[in-house]
């Protein structure tokens, strides 16, 4: 996933570092790119993931688990 720095300032805007009347899709979007070997952070991937399961997102709750044990 690469991301075009246009799009990755409208992903981050639409997160809206962590509103839960935010986009979960943006949110669990930024956890999987921050998720990746190209661009990974897992600092960030874990906040945005974490993020996106406070607000409803069961595949962030997967995702999350799996970066916590190192599955990711």
């Amino acid at each position: 996933m690469v991301f075009h720095v246009g799009v990755y300032r409208w992903w981050l805007l639409s997160a809206d570092d962590g509103n839960p009347k935010a986009s979960t899709k943006a949110q669990q979007t930024l956890g999987m790119y921050y998720s990746r070997e190209d661009s990974l952070n897992l600092k960030q991937a874990f906040f945005w993931h974490s993020e996106a399961c406070g607000n409803g997102s069961l595949e962030s709750q997967g995702t999350g688990f799996n970066l916590c044990t190192g599955y990711i």
